[in-house]
């Protein structure tokens, strides 16, 4: 299975579809800062984050 990351290279000129003054190294660099593991667990917490702000908003707000 290929990460998102992976996916994105996989594409045909992946460049064209970053922003501008975006390069496909520094988003290389970005990629290899953490491991998959550790990606997987901020993402889990973020997560986390949104829902409990979501559910214990009051009543009204929702």
């Amino acid at each position: 299975m290929m990460t998102p990351y992976e996916k994105f290279l996989s594409l045909k000129k992946p460049e064209q579809y970053l922003k501008e003054g975006v390069t496909l190294k520094q988003l290389e660099e970005k990629a290899t800062l953490m491991t998959d593991n550790e990606a997987a667990r901020q993402l889990q917490l973020a997560r986390e984050t949104l829902f409990k702000s979501v559910y214990e908003r009051p009543a009204e707000h929702r």
